[in-house]
């Protein structure tokens, strides 16, 4: 049986980007760097760190206007492929290794 996995909807994922989310967000995970904050927004995972029931919170705090229902949505089967397959490097990241 496979394991259902769960990411943040678009919904969610617009209002947390909105300027008013990212100072909750940054206070919530203790970070000092928006990039960091960014680079969570942008890796919308199972695992990541945004996967947290508190986070929902915040979208309900923000978003009062968001079902709880659709903050987090199922993966697509294609989503979770692309996610198992391993990382392809360029010829560029290959020949920085062998120097």
């Amino acid at each position: 049986m496979l394991k259902k996995k769960y990411v943040l909807s678009e919904q969610a994922l617009n209002v947390l980007k909105r300027p008013e989310a990212k100072p909750l967000l940054m206070l919530f995970f203790d970070i000092r760097d928006r990039r960091t904050i960014n680079s969570y927004l942008a890796n919308n995972v199972p695992n990541s760190p945004l996967m947290n029931i508190h986070v929902k919170e915040i979208v309900q705090i923000l978003a009062p206007y968001v079902p709880e229902k659709s903050i987090f949505r199922r993966m697509t089967a294609e989503e979770e492929e692309t996610l198992n397959q391993p990382q392809k490097t360029t010829e560029n990241e290959q020949d920085g290794e062998n120097n």
